[in-house]
């Protein structure tokens, strides 16, 4: 939905729909329980990390690609 926003420049719903995702990553990654879950945990961390941060670039770069 994020890229069908992005294409048809409608920067605010671009904003809320990445957003929301962040959200739903974020709360995945603080229920993680690294001491349960060993290196699962760990790279389920790595792999929410590395989501947000590719959302973060969507969101500034405007790059479809991404999503």
């Amino acid at each position: 939905m994020s890229a069908i926003a992005i294409r048809a420049g409608d920067i605010e719903a671009k904003a809320l729909r990445l957003q929301r995702a962040t959200d739903v990553i974020f709360e995945l990654l603080g229920a993680l329980d690294h001491e349960a879950g060993g290196e699962v945990s760990h790279r389920l961390a790595a792999l929410y990390t590395y989501m947000i941060t590719r959302l973060g670039e969507a969101s500034r770069t405007l790059d479809v690609a991404i999503l």
